[in-house]
């Protein structure tokens, strides 16, 4: 995975250099910075919960036509995902915070680029490496099927969340003036078993809505 990481970053850097050196042919760069929601919405039907999680972003839109229609995006984000297990049989949740730096790179199209209203969609690939994340569970649970949980373990070396990470992302933006409105579907390629390998959540799909500001 981790040539997957270097890829993204090494064409972060690259489009970065186009447009310091006039490649691009409007000689602009938009940076931006957004915070939002990150709804994790688990694959599975074995009592897996939607998780709500933090999504913090900052990056660049470099336009790749004069009239400003096609542009590349490219971002680095800290999104907190997860899952919600519900044990109904003894009444007890169990969550799962996993914390990641993502690098999504996708290319969009900006309907209307001219006027203060603008609408544009786009898809791309993303990167991401895990910084930190724990398992946690109601009060007096500390084994669940032959598997300790007690707030101190590790989603990505107990929990089957891998510390690496990549996959697909649809982007939808609206646009008033320099504020924007997001709304980011990414989607995984990797499976994923949660709690000790007995529960499988499969490719996570992360819903993200944020509010930003483009200089």
């Amino acid at each position: 995975m981790q040539r997957f990481f270097v890829f993204f970053v090494m064409m972060w850097c690259a489009a970065g250099a186009l447009a310091q050196h006039g490649a691009i042919t409007t000689n602009r760069v938009y940076p931006y910075a957004r915070i939002g929601l990150a709804l994790t919405l688990p694959n599975d039907k074995a009592g897996i919960d939607t998780h709500t999680g933090l999504m913090l972003g900052g990056g660049v839109r470099i336009p790749l036509d004069r009239r400003e229609h096609i542009h590349l995006q490219t971002e680095l984000q800290y999104v907190s995902k997860g899952m919600m297990y519900k044990n109904k049989a003894i009444s007890n949740d169990i969550l799962a915070d996993a914390n990641y730096l993502m690098l999504p790179v996708s290319i969009s199209y900006n309907f209307f680029p001219e006027t203060s209203f603008g609408y544009s969609i786009g898809a791309g690939l993303y990167g991401a490496y895990g910084v930190g994340g724990h398992i946690d569970a109601t009060e007096g649970m500390y084994y669940y099927e032959g598997f300790p949980v007690d707030g101190h373990r590790s989603t990505f070396t107990d929990g089957g969340f891998p510390r690496w990470d990549v996959g697909g992302q649809l982007v939808n933006v609206l646009r008033y003036k320099h504020v924007l409105l997001s709304f980011d579907l990414s989607f995984s390629f990797l499976k994923r078993k949660m709690i000790g390998g007995n529960q499988n959540i499969c490719n996570i799909a992360t819903l993200s809505l944020g509010i930003g500001y483009e200089l």
